[in-house]
Order: C-alpha cells, then structure tokens, then sequence
C-alpha cells in the first residue's frame, strides 16, 4: 500500500492555505458543515464551555463556531500548516477571545498551551495521523475535569474510505475508539455519522441527497 510521507502531506496543506475554505462553498458541503457544527454546539452549549481548543484550525470554519457562542470566553487554535495559521491569524485579528493561534503538529509534539480547556474539537483532523490513539492520549491531558472532547475519524467499514484523495486516510472502528478513549480514563457521550460517503461524491454533486 502506497501513502504520502508527513512531510508531504504537510506539503499538501501549506499549498492549500486558506484556500481550504473553497471546499466548503458548495451546498452539500455547507450542509455537511452543518450536521458537524450541529453536532458540536450540542455539546457545547451542554458544558457552558469557557475555555475551548480547536486542532486543525484550516480556514477558521470552527473558530467562526466557537466565536457565535455567548459563553465562550477563550478561543485557542493550532495546526500543523503555517499558511493555515497566519489566515486565521488576519480572520481573528479583531476578534478578542480568539487569544493564540499557533503551529503545531500534534501528531509529534504535545499541545502547546499549558491551559485546561472545558471543550477541545479535532474534526477531520486524526484521518490524517496513523498515531492517532496517541493523539488522543495527548489531548485528553488538556481536557478540564467534566470537559468535552469532539473528534471524527472514519469508518473503516464505511464506503466513505473509497476515492482518491489528496493524501492517504486512516480509519478506525467503533470497538478501536471505544478502547482508546476509554483507556484514557474517559467515556463516550455519543458516536454518530456525519457523512455516508466519500468526499469525491461531494466535489462531483451539488444536491442535498448526498447527506444523510
């Protein structure tokens, strides 16, 4: 089986940069945005959040989130792609809460704040990283006693692995994050779907029955 080394496949996001946003301007992937986001301020608003992290900040789509809540008072970000960081760094410069936005591979280094958060987000971030348990073991040390952790992986069983993507996906199954987390002394509040298929379906349709 042939994948892209990390190094290219940090490649492959620095040239994306905040072009990344693009990928979410069609109308089923502003849909799948929308069951994802849905699917965070559930919880979000469950924890009256203060303090939250978000892995994998891209273009800003969750900071933006996290921006909308009433209760959130701290908004830290990182990811591993420098052009990443420095978009949202010009995206948030006026906003208040949004306090450092910083490169990191969490996939080799620990989180680089020493803050406790009450809500982390890492979405379509651990399909990238084959030491994503490890990720995981790392993370759960930043999350705050009663904290949330929302994260996605996909399914390996799942159809959605099928495509050709950019850079070489990982998978799980539930029994596999169901160990995982609970080996961190943590326990899962809900596993859901967010998409059924693989994302070349999204780039190729532009109608809404491709969510489910």
């Amino acid at each position: 089986m042939a994948f892209m080394s990390p190094n290219r496949d940090k490649m492959h996001w620095e040239n994306v940069g905040k072009g990344y946003g693009e990928f979410w301007k069609s109308t089923v992937k502003q849909e799948l945005s929308t069951k994802e986001l849905d699917f965070i301020n559930r919880y979000l608003q469950k924890t009256q959040a203060k303090r939250v992290l978000d892995i994998g900040i891209g273009s800003g789509r969750i900071i933006v989130n996290y921006a909308q809540s009433t209760t959130v008072q701290r908004i830290d970000g990182i990811d591993w792609a420098q052009s990443m960081v420095d978009h949202c760094q010009k995206m948030f410069a006026n906003e208040k809460r949004v306090k450092r936005l910083v490169v990191c591979d969490v996939s080799r280094s620990s989180i680089p704040f020493a803050t406790s958060y009450d809500f982390i987000t890492a979405i379509r971030v651990f399909k990238y990283n084959k030491n994503w348990p490890e990720i995981i073991r790392k993370i759960m040390q930043s999350v705050s006693t009663d904290g949330v952790f929302v994260f996605s992986i996909p399914n390996r069983q799942s159809v959605i692995r099928l495509g050709k993507p950019e850079t070489y996906i990982y998978a799980t199954t539930q029994e596999e994050i169901e160990a995982v987390v609970q080996a961190n002394g943590a326990k899962i509040l809900e596993i859901t779907t967010f998409s059924r298929l693989p994302d070349v379906i999204y780039d190729l349709s532009n109608h809404a029955l491709y969510i489910s």
